[in-house]
């Protein structure tokens, strides 16, 4: 899911902040796949309000499980998703997207994206930016760099990813 997540963010980045400033990037539709690596460090910044709905024992197995996971070291996952002319050239729909965020488009054109981003939710702020580009019509590489501080508490999370066309048809059944 979250390979999706990068995949979707990263083809239509700059559309999401503005039409005024979008110009989608210049690769083919299609059947695409996408590797998405990603690794965590530090402790994630859990809101106040909910570490302190948690009790002792609950909050001690959870900051052990992300500790775990952290240690782990990077995670790849790799999926297949079909990318139409309609959703490049359509504006990202962020309604579900928190109020507490804001972005700033960094460079939009055919080849390459950056977006900065800043979100406060829940007393703790996140902080990152977004790099989208075009190698050529058939491969897309990114990568997004992402801090969070909440009091004491800070993580970070870096994301790469690579994007291929595989073909120009797809179907429902191809998405994996």
């Amino acid at each position: 899911m979250k390979s999706k997540c990068v995949f979707g963010v990263a083809l239509l980045a700059a559309s999401a902040w503005g039409a005024d400033t979008f110009h989608p990037l210049d690769v083919k539709t299609g059947l695409w796949e996408t590797t998405v690596q990603s690794q965590m460090s530090g402790m994630p910044a859990i809101p106040p309000d909910m570490l302190n709905r948690l009790t002792p024992e609950q909050r001690a197995k959870i900051e052990a499980a992300m500790k775990a996971r952290a240690a782990q070291g990077p995670h790849t996952n790799t999926s297949r998703h079909c990318l139409t002319r309609d959703k490049m050239n359509q504006p990202l729909d962020l309604t579900n997207q928190p109020k507490e965020c804001t972005h700033k488009v960094l460079t939009s054109n055919s080849s390459r994206q950056e977006v900065q981003f800043e979100c406060t939710i829940g007393g703790g702020k996140q902080t990152g930016t977004l790099r989208v580009e075009a190698v050529d019509s058939e491969n897309i590489k990114g990568n997004m760099q992402i801090q969070m501080a909440n009091g004491e508490r800070t993580s970070s999370t870096a994301t790469s990813f690579t994007s291929k066309w595989l073909q120009a048809a797809c179907t429902e059944k191809d998405e994996k």
